[in-house]
């Protein structure tokens, strides 16, 4: 199988410049990904949160699909930097419609990780982090095991015992947030006093029925997105998750847990194939 996606990136996206193989490796998972798209006619208006590689693979897609593709992005501009060609990037901003700005607002993100969890997408939260286990991965990359560990007081990463404190505290702590902040963060994109960005998302997916909605932006904005996504999108549509295994990434563990766990949804496709990982769940008809 991997030879054919090698043989569709090099024919048609040889102009991205991939830092190393493991960034290549990711690219390749998207195309596994979205070929699920490609094989349904029902999909024709895609949302796409966080721009990047994955933006130049829709673009693509749409332009030969006729898919109308919407992507949120803070700066729409910087997508050169990141495919590291500024030919690929000209095509592809003509491509897409870019919602410039955020998906969810730094004081929704703030408010949503300073409460206790009774439920996560209409589950209870108990059950999601339950059914989260299965994305509890470290054979590829552990390398924030120790810390995440650490920020429950244990002396050793082990599966049981973090699920069983998250479970336990009712809340995701600052303390095991800390493990995955960084400077600039969607807790701080406003520290430099400019007017607060107001989120997107919800506007869209009140407006446009979107058949498919890619989850990829910050660490943190996943789990209120999806309490957006979870309540609007359409019987038979898409929800497509990347970086799902924690604790390399905090992005999308626990969305794909909610999924997981809700007998509405199907898990059509998991890809474990790269250490970000990537999922693929369709809500039932």
């Amino acid at each position: 199988m991997t030879q054919f996606e090698e043989a569709i990136q090099k024919k048609y996206f040889s102009g991205i410049n991939f830092s190393d193989e493991r960034e290549r490796q990711v690219f390749l998972s998207y195309i596994r990904g979205f070929a699920l798209l490609i094989l349904d006619p029902s999909v024709k208006k895609i949302l796409e949160i966080g721009g990047g590689q994955s933006t130049t693979l829709l673009a693509e897609l749409g332009q030969r699909l006729g898919w109308n593709i919407i992507t949120v992005d803070m700066n729409p501009d910087a997508i050169a930097l990141k495919i590291r060609s500024q030919s690929v990037s000209d095509i592809t901003l003509k491509n897409i419609h870019f919602c410039k700005g955020v998906s969810i607002s730094t004081q929704e993100i703030r408010a949503f990780y300073e409460r206790e969890f009774a439920q996560i997408g209409g589950l209870p939260f108990a059950e999601t982090i339950k059914a989260a286990s299965v994305f509890v991965e470290t054979s590829m990359d552990a390398r924030k095991a120790p810390r995440v560990a650490r920020a429950f007081g244990l002396d050793e990463f082990s599966a049981n015992g973090i699920l069983d404190a998250i479970s336990q505290a009712n809340r995701l702590t600052p303390e095991l947030l800390s493990v995955f902040r960084t400077p600039g963060d969607e807790f701080e994109f406003h520290a430099n006093g400019t007017d607060p960005l107001q989120g997107c998302m919800q506007e869209i997916m009140d407006t446009d029925e979107i058949d498919a909605v890619f989850l990829d932006s910050g660490e943190f904005s996943s789990l209120p997105e999806w309490e957006i996504v979870e309540t609007r999108l359409r019987p038979g549509g898409y929800v497509i998750l990347h970086d799902i295994f924690f604790p390399k990434s905090f992005k999308n563990w626990i969305v794909c847990g909610s999924i997981m766990a809700n007998p509405n949804y199907e898990t059509p496709y998991i890809d474990r194939s790269t250490p970000q990982g990537l999922m693929v769940a369709q809500k039932k008809l």
